[in-house]
């Protein structure tokens, strides 16, 4: 093993042992110097004879050789062990070869040495180390091939010159003279790196010893691993630099999640990293498929941003579109710059350009370009390397920005989406509430007068009317607000003119949230109004236009969704509380008129006294037999028209009234009227007939008892309710089902409040609603209850090309016999059910579907 691949602590323990030697041959010259005859081997030479006894100068000289070669082994070591020392202790000094080349130089005993080292492509060597005793220097970076030194590279062999002017080689633009030179080549592994020499002036010349050659050998080897410590230290400082700087920036890229000020700071921290005179983030626009600059630092920053590029056009798009780093030293030699920005600019030229794409989430969405290094000419692979560390910490800044600003926005919907939700149940509750105030007042107007004042005072509206259509004219009925003052009684306007007409003849809404753009508009009160925004719809009575509801507002732009929305609802209240106000004077008004025939009948004729005092439309006479039997003496004209039977088909058979007439359903009722007749009491029952066409109608029944002469004779009024019943029955439907939506949390639970109503209130036994598909031309049951709860997505088949037969004509549809229908295929589900109600729904004026009800027996229109 050569002496300079053993180890460190090796040659350490080969140079105490030679000190150790050199005290025991001390002491051999001092026995041999009084009279010994004994000649150790260690001072016999190989090349002479032995020396005689006595003769003591050839001996002595023998010994100062030895001693001249320890001492010099005992230097060499000491130099080596220094070396290696400051090998391992000074791996980040530069002048840390400088130093090995001078101690090469002092040990060999020559005035100047170098260290070459050669470049990555293998044609130059550069000197990297030099030392020189004198002022002269030989300073030169030479070719491979060329001189002593460009020779070892090619032959990978140590060379001496002992007098370097007379060598062939020599390098003839050297302007000093060279004596003595010697050189080994520096290895890493069996890699030639660079060469190692040690020389003099001219002064000096003469060869070196083969000891000379090991020990620069030696030195060279030490070099070797200082130059491979070094550059690995350099590599660890460069990545211990780079973390930083990756950390340094992403801690100042990630300090906000404002997006725009995220890009700001990327491009200012990238700046600064890599020195650059203008840096840029543009972003990715999937809409335009281009990259729009969002943010610059640098020269040029102002007139950059907002500029844009499509994909592919230019380095930065082309970038984008590839999705790969470029690094253009010389952008004038690359065809994909574009060079528009830059004649756009007086003080801006790019010369050289790094270009790295942003992605996050496996996609692209921008790039990043810094232009012209500041202090150095161009960009290198290093600064490439940099920029792209940098970029994955900025692309996951910029999409946690862009996440953040997403769910700031969705955040602002949701609490936009709260505030008009509050708002809406607000409105929903005032209503319920005015639809409560108005619906228990039957006087018309009153009613219209209570419901002016609530809307405008639940609502704070400026103005609020409400008008009738009465003899081809519109009739302010009732008004609230700041123009009250204004309108006189009994104030009347044409229906051909304004919006009110508009809306009276149109039966439609009208909303102007600007009346100075709104053709229909006009003012009875010029000189009064502040009016600049007018919301006006039609009441409506079983579709006929009856009214309109006038609001005004001195603001622009007064009305939104929410404000129609409701102000329609309340709009169909009233028109449920006028025409209940108005079925409540028709009905005192017959009431009246009823009283009176009575009064007349009373004065006429005793016998019919009683009867009088209850007349309605049909009017009977019995008697009670002693064994209970009833004996029908006068039935009125009027039962053919009640009941659709013949009066003859009575006056023989008491019992087909109650046993075929009454409904099975009510007959408890008639009944209970019987017994109380019997026991001679007076009584009144409301219940159904059905009639000889099969229709059900309502009657109410007011008999009264006498008993005169042993007999019991019954008097009774038979009147049809089916309408007032009918009404009753929807003002019940809409409050239940307006109380019950207040709870409501979801279209869902709309439908499934409002059919569970429909179940209860008309005493059906299941209820569904279909929806209907025009494009496929089906009925699908979206939402069922009671015995029909597992119908939803069910299908109802029509044999029809056209549409479902349900919605053939709009109007309430009846089939008594579903399990035999002609028309519709109904799910086997229908079975449990004998009959089925259906009546169309629509959304202005377009069918939608249809609302089914059934029960196990007959339904009636």
């Amino acid at each position: 093993m050569s002496d300079y691949n053993k180890p460190k602590a090796q040659l350490i323990e080969e140079l105490a042992l030679l000190r150790q030697r050199v005290v025991e041959l001390e002491g051999l010259v001092e026995t041999f110097s009084v009279g010994a005859t004994f000649v150790p081997a260690e001072l016999r030479s190989n090349h002479s004879p032995d020396v005689p006894t006595g003769t003591t100068d050839s001996l002595h000289q023998k010994i100062e050789q030895i001693e001249q070669t320890l001492a010099r082994r005992v230097e060499e070591m000491t130099a080596l062990y220094d070396i290696s020392l400051n090998i391992t202790g000074e791996l980040g000094k530069d002048d840390l070869l400088q130093n090995i080349v001078e101690q090469a130089a002092k040990l060999l005993g020559t005035g100047m040495g170098q260290i070459h080292l050669l470049d990555p492509d293998q044609q130059r060597l550069e000197l990297i180390a030099s030392y020189s005793s004198l002022e002269n220097k030989y300073d030169v970076n030479v070719s491979v091939g060329e001189g002593v030194t460009g020779q070892i590279v090619v032959t990978g062999q140590p060379m001496v010159i002992a007098n370097y002017e007379k060598w062939p080689g020599r390098l003839e633009r050297l302007a000093v003279k060279v004596g003595r030179i010697m050189g080994v080549p520096l290895k890493r592994g069996h890699k030639i790196i660079g060469v190692l020499k040690v020389f003099d002036g001219p002064e000096k010349q003469g060869t070196f010893d083969a000891e000379d050659v090991r020990l620069l050998n030696m030195l060279a080897a030490q070099i070797a691993i200082a130059l491979e410590n070094s550059q690995l230290y350099r590599k660890m400082q460069s990545r211990v630099e780079e973390l930083a700087t990756l950390n340094s920036v992403s801690q100042a890229i990630n300090s906000t999640l404002d997006l725009q000020e995220t890009l700001t700071c990327i491009t200012d921290q990238i700046a600064l990293q890599l020195d650059a005179a203008a840096v840029s983030v543009a972003l990715y626009d999937p809409d335009h498929n281009e990259i729009w600059f969002a943010a610059a630092s640098g020269q040029g920053s102002d007139f950059v941003l907002d500029k844009r590029l499509a994909i592919g056009q230019g380095i930065m798009g082309w970038v984008v579109q590839h999705s790969q780093s470029v690094l253009i030293p010389d952008v004038s030699q690359d065809k994909r710059f574009y060079e528009e920005f830059d004649k756009q600019q007086d003080n801006f030229s790019t010369k050289s350009i790094l270009c790295v794409p942003l992605q996050a989430r496996g996609q692209t969405i921008g790039v990043v370009a810094a232009l012209n290094r500041i202090h150095n000419n161009a960009f290198n692979e290093d600064d490439l390397q940099l920029l792209n560390l940098i970029a994955a910490p900025a692309a996951a800044a910029i999409d946690n920005s862009r996440l953040y600003e997403q769910s700031q926005q969705k955040i602002k919907e949701l609490q936009a989406a709260e505030i008009e939700l509050a708002q809406r149940a607000r409105q929903l509750e005032l209503i319920n509430h005015i639809g409560r105030q108005i619906a228990s007042e039957l006087e018309l107007e009153l009613l219209l007068d209570r419901a002016a004042r609530l809307v405008q005072q639940s609502f704070d509206y400026h103005h609020v009317a409400l008008f009738l259509v009465e003899e081809g004219r519109l009739k302010l009925k009732a008004v609230a607000g700041s123009y009250q003052a204004y309108f006189p009684t009994g104030h009347t306007q044409p229906i051909d003119a304004g919006i009110n007409g508009w809306v009276a003849r149109n039966g439609e809404k009208l909303v102007a949230n600007d009346v100075t753009q709104e053709s229909n508009y006009t003012s009875l009160i010029r000189e009064h109004t502040v009016t600049q925004s007018e919301l006006c719809l039609p009441i409506k009575v079983l579709e006929q236009t009856v009214g309109v509801m006038d609001i005004q507002s001195p603001a622009l732009n007064a009305f939104n969704d929410n404000d129609i929305i409701a102000m329609e609802a309340l709009a169909n209240q009233v028109a449920v509380a006028v025409q209940n106000a108005r079925w409540y004077q028709q009905a005192r008004q017959e009431i009246t008129e009823r009283k009176q025939i009575e009064q007349s009948l009373r004065e006429s004729e005793e016998r019919f006294r009683q009867v009088i005092t209850s007349i309605s439309d049909h009017i009977y006479v019995s008697e009670v037999g002693p064994d209970g039997e009833r004996i029908n003496f006068y039935h009125s004209p009027n039962i053919e028209i009640l009941t659709g039977y013949p009066p003859t088909r009575f006056a023989s058979d008491w019992h087909f009234w109650p046993s075929t007439l009454i409904h099975p359903d009510d007959r408890f009722r008639a009944a209970a009227q019987a017994s109380k007749l019997s026991q001679g009491q007076n009584s009144e029952v409301e219940y159904r007939l059905k009639r000889a066409d099969g229709a059900v109608i309502w009657v109410r029944d007011s008999a009264r008892v006498e008993f005169k002469d042993d007999r019991t004779t019954i008097f009774g009024v038979v009147a049809d309710i089916t309408e007032r019943k009918q009404r009753e029955r929807e003002l019940e439907i809409i409050v239940a089902i307006a109380d019950a939506l207040r709870t409501a949390a979801s279209r869902t639970d709309v439908v499934l409040v409002a059919l569970d109503k429909l179940l209860d209130l008309l005493q059906m036994e299941g209820a569904a609603l279909a929806i209907f598909d025009p494009a496929s031309k089906q009925t699908v049951i979206e939402y069922a209850r009671g015995v029909w709860a597992g119908l939803p997505e069910k299908y109802i088949l029509s044999r029809h090309q056209e549409q479902a037969y349900l919605f053939a004509d709009g109007h309430l549809y009846v089939n008594n016999d579903v399990q035999n229908d002609p028309e519709l295929t109904w799910p086997v589900e229908f079975n449990v059910i004998k009959a089925v109600a259906s009546i169309m729904l629509s959304i202005q004026n377009e069918r939608i579907g249809s609302l089914l009800v059934g029960h196990r027996h007959e339904i009636t229109a």
